[in-house]
């Protein structure tokens, strides 16, 4: 041991690291002040950026929703207009069929073409009529009234880059 050194106690070494722990303590705590003094307008502004982007989500959210209900009410009247239709379509090649066997004679068949108009006169105007209205509630279901959900748009979750002021300082 050199002469003048004085040997302390493992109590007094205890005592003096105790004391520099604090000191070490008061010292970290007064650079992460600092260190958040400097970054709180970035901070700021993350958190307006953050803040901005999740208003953006929910507002489309919500416009996707309005849009289903839209699509879910045309849908609806669209059906209901097509099912009107091929009703009126039933019913008038039923008219026509039994007007057509009601006579006891064949009425004569009579197809005219012209560039304004397309006349058929005959006893299948009912089944052309009958047919056409089939055709029409099958492209109906199978091109227009069929729901092809869609995958939702992929939304990217906020990633605070390392030393990002969201982070916590240790304690």
């Amino acid at each position: 041991m050199p002469d003048g050194a004085t040997v302390l106690t493992p109590d007094q070494h205890i005592a003096a690291l105790s004391q520099l722990a604090q000191l070490l303590n008061q010292r970290i705590d007064t650079l992460n002040a600092q260190l958040a003094a400097e970054r709180a307008p970035l901070h700021a502004k993350y958190v307006e950026a953050l803040s901005a982007q999740y208003d953006e989500q929910i507002a489309l959210m919500q416009a996707t929703a309005q849009l289903y209900k839209w699509q879910n009410f045309a849908s609806t009247v669209m059906m209901w207009t097509v099912v009107a239709v091929v009703c009126a379509g039933l019913l008038f090649s039923g008219y026509q069929l039994y007007f057509s066997v009601r006579r006891d004679k064949p009425m004569d068949g009579d197809l005219e073409l012209s560039a304004q108009r397309l006349k058929l006169t005959s006893s299948v105007v009912g089944v052309v009529i009958l047919a056409m209205s089939i055709a029409f509630v099958l492209i109906f279901v199978d091109k227009v009234y069929t729901i092809t959900p869609t995958a939702p748009a992929a939304v990217a979750a906020p990633i605070a880059p390392s030393g990002s002021p969201i982070q916590e300082p240790r304690k």
